[in-house]
Formats: structure tokens, sequence, C-alpha cells
């Protein structure tokens, strides 16, 4: 009887640990993939507001007063250079903020 008994209890142990072990394994669901929507929100901003940046090339490091300064420069629409661009407007601030002088170019 004593067998039987303990029998009955390792069965029902045996079944207790699987149902545990089941119920523990199905709380492993599949997460919401969040890199998925951060990329899809990246490529959605990238393409309503397309990143635009002017180079400027300088043929000296530093300029005394009343030298001329030569420069090149081109703009990139997100890093392919932009052909739709017609003028830039360089100017030359002051150690104050004021703007010295502002001149159109074409690029």
């Amino acid at each position: 009887m004593q067998q039987t008994s303990l029998k009955k209890l390792r069965k029902l142990m045996v079944a207790g640990l699987l149902g545990i072990c089941f119920w523990g394994a199905s709380g492993f669901a599949k997460p919401d993939d969040w890199t998925d929507r951060i990329i899809q929100a990246l490529e959605k901003f990238i393409n309503h507001y397309p990143q635009e940046k002017v180079y400027l090339h300088l043929d000296k490091d530093y300029y005394a007063a009343g030298e001329t300064i030569w420069f090149s420069g081109y703009v990139t629409l997100n890093d392919l250079p932009a052909r739709e661009r017609a003028t830039s407007m360089p100017s030359c601030a002051m150690q104050k903020g004021h703007c010295a002088k502002g001149i159109a170019v074409g690029v």
C-alpha cells in the first residue's frame, strides 16, 4: 500500500514538474521586435528630411586682416552630390557674433 502511494506521488510530481516546465516555456513568447520599428522610423525620417551638408575648403588655416580668402565648396544631399542646389551664401563671422561680410556664390 505504501508503494502504491509513493508511485502515485512520484507520478504526480513528474506531471507537476512537466506542467511547470510547459507553463514556463510558454512565458517566453516572441517579444515585439522593436528594432524593426526603429529602422522603419529612421528610414521614414531620412526620406522626409534629407541631410544636406555644405563643405567649404579654404586655401589657408588662418588669415591676416585685409587678406583675400580663396575657397571652394560643394553641397551633398544624403552623402551624394546635390545637383539641384544652385547658390550658397558663405559669410565671415567675427568673434562677437556679427556677420562681417556675406556673398552669394553659385555652387
